[in-house]
């Protein structure tokens, strides 16, 4: 065992540190490829029992074991077919599964949203789907435009879901009705039942989509959560969790992953969340942290001919591994910035050769100087000590944080890209650092299309500023209503004509406010034959019509009504004048 221990530590001097700190990666990585041979030999066969929750789709569909399907039963049958996992699957109620994932009863669930609250009872995997929540009502309703509207209101969310615990967080929780699955929810609202539903928007468009639902529509409002979906296990299961992130890695790496997610979700423009931000690098540090942990005290465990075999095959797979890795540019330099490690991701990334990149080159000259020059210029005023280009790029890493941010890369036609960059630092057995891990994810299209959508938010910006103009300077009345016969607008001089405040009849219906009683019931019917058969006999023309204020005494009014359609939801812009004011402008 002396001898052993002599060896251990002839394994780790400096003068060898970046070789054994490739060694060190590999042994690492590959124990996610192979799993701990130690445990492997004695394990105990038992399939996992995987829970999916009853008819939430596209994520799980069916009710039963037998029919068990949707993104994430398809998504873990092929992580679980990559990680060699054997399992069976069990459908049961949300909220059930929860209770079961707790008392040990269930070992993986495999579409649950991340929660601070349920970090501290189940592990995570890297996300596999990001979707945000919405609000849904049925179309004759026209009084919930946002999520402020939901006051006051009856509201239907799952047991146990993430919108439960938002929903009681919330002014507006204090009448939730819970239900079991988003086909009750949406079957309850279609029918007349509570006012609203709120659940994620992509469970809810398929259900309504599933169920034939042409009475419930999406409202077109924020509301402030946003659900990541990931695999969970049970809490402390660090192999389980390592190998299933492994097997979702190499799912990724095939294409099986796109394929899967373009199956279920492609018509719905949603953006894949499986190694798209900085949570994807955490976690796999995280893991790998796991990992080497258990793999160390494996060597020192096991004899000393064993522990070579294994390191001859860590490094077979961690030229495998890095290779593979070609979505990613993994890099790893000493403790003064030469490059020792650079993998064919980074090879395709930056358009250098790794031969090239192994003699003495320092990972500052791959950095955009000017960049790097502010950052230096920064760290050095905020730390008050003078900082030198390298160090102040691993500086906070030194400080023992792992750091992620955007910067920005030269390829080897001086080219800038844009990458994610998690820097890190590489420890040995003893705790001594011995180097930098610098692993980069390629955002230029991610940026590119983010400064569209900021070109186009200005403009949109300038349009709202514009448009904003026209109705505060407008001597008419302008008003628009949607096909609920519902106030979306109401401009200053509407709000003269009727006596009105804006906020007092958006949202409100048209015909109760501005229309005397004894004509409402046929602008109900106008309005019901026009959504019916495209006819009406006043849209498009100027027509002199009675109108009613606030204090309900009646006027005349000169009013043309304009269809037009947003979002491919009926409107009617109204232009309207008190008719007095009208005869004697052209007196």
């Amino acid at each position: 065992m002396q001898n052993l221990k002599m060896t251990m530590r002839r394994f780790y001097l400096p003068a060898v540190s970046a070789r054994w700190c490739i060694a060190l990666l590999a042994l690492m990585l590959s124990s996610l490829l192979a799993g701990y041979p130690a445990h492997a030999a004695t394990a105990v066969h038992k399939p996992l029992v995987v829970g999916s929750e009853e008819e939430y789709p596209p994520f799980s569909i069916g009710y039963t074991d037998e029919t068990a399907d949707g993104f994430t039963v398809e998504l873990w049958k092929a992580v679980a077919a990559k990680a060699q996992l054997d399992y069976v699957i069990h459908v049961k109620p949300f909220k059930q599964l929860l209770a079961d994932i707790n008392t040990g009863q269930v070992d993986v669930l495999i579409n649950l949203a991340q929660s601070e609250d349920r970090k501290k009872m189940v592990d995570f995997t890297v996300p596999h789907v990001t979707v945000s929540g919405g609000i849904f009502v049925r179309k004759s309703t026209g009084r919930i435009l946002k999520e402020d509207d939901l006051n006051g209101k009856e509201v239907i969310v799952m047991s146990g879901d993430l919108a439960q615990s938002y929903a009681q967080s919330q002014p507006w929780g204090g009448r939730l009705t819970l239900v079991n699955s988003a086909s009750e929810a949406f079957n309850l609202l279609a029918s007349g039942k509570h006012d609203a539903v709120v659940i994620s928007k992509l469970a809810g468009e398929k259900t309504i989509k599933q169920l034939q639902l042409d009475n419930v529509k999406l409202v077109d409002a924020s509301i402030g959560f946003q659900q990541k979906f990931s695999f969970a296990v049970t809490k402390g299961n660090a192999d389980l969790l390592a190998r299933i992130n492994e097997g979702m890695a190499l799912v990724k790496e095939s294409g099986e992953y796109d394929a899967i997610y373009n199956k279920w979700f492609a018509i719905y423009h949603l953006e894949p969340a499986l190694f798209t931000d900085a949570f994807y690098i955490s976690t796999v540090f995280a893991v790998l942290s796991i990992s080497l942990a258990g793999f160390l005290f494996y060597m020192r465990t096991s004899d000393k001919k064993q522990s070579h075999h294994l390191i001859r095959e860590a490094n077979k797979n961690f030229e495998s591994v890095l290779s593979a890795a070609s979505h990613f540019s993994i890099i790893a330099t000493d403790m003064q910035g030469v490059i020792n490690t650079f993998n064919t991701g980074a090879e395709q990334l930056l358009g250098y050769r790794a031969a090239d990149m192994l003699a003495n080159v320092n990972i500052v000259t791959l950095h955009h100087r000017p960049e790097l020059e502010l950052r230096r210029s920064k760290l050095s005023k905020y730390f008050k000590r003078s900082l030198s280009e390298f160090d102040a790029l691993v500086f906070k890493a030194l400080l023992g944080e792992r750091e992620s941010f955007e910067c920005e890369y030269l390829s080897s036609d001086q080219r800038k890209i844009s990458v994610m960059l998690n820097i890190s630092l590489m420890k040995n057995a003893e705790d001594n650092i011995i180097g930098f891990l610098f692993i980069a994810q390629d955002i230029t299209e991610r940026k590119k299309l983010e400064e569209v959508q900021v070109r186009y938010l200005d403009k949109l910006r300038h349009s709202e500023v514009y448009r904003a103009a026209i109705l505060e300077c407008a001597p008419d009345a302008i008003m628009i209503m949607n096909e609920e016969g519902a106030f979306v607008e109401f401009n200053p001089a509407a709000e003269k004509l009727f006596d009105y405040q804006r906020a007092e009849v958006i949202g409100h219906k048209v015909a109760n406010l501005i229309i005397p009683a004894v004509h409402r019931g046929r602008h109900d019917e106008g309005m019901k034959t026009y959504l019916k058969s495209g006819a009406s006999a006043i849209l498009g023309r100027r027509v002199v019509v009675p109108a009613m204020r606030r204090d309900g005494s009646e006027i005349q009014i000169e009013m043309t009504v304009i269809p037009f359609d947003v979002d491919e939801q009926q409107h009617f812009l109204a232009y309207a004048r008190e008719m007095s004011n009208t005869v004697s402008d052209r007196q």
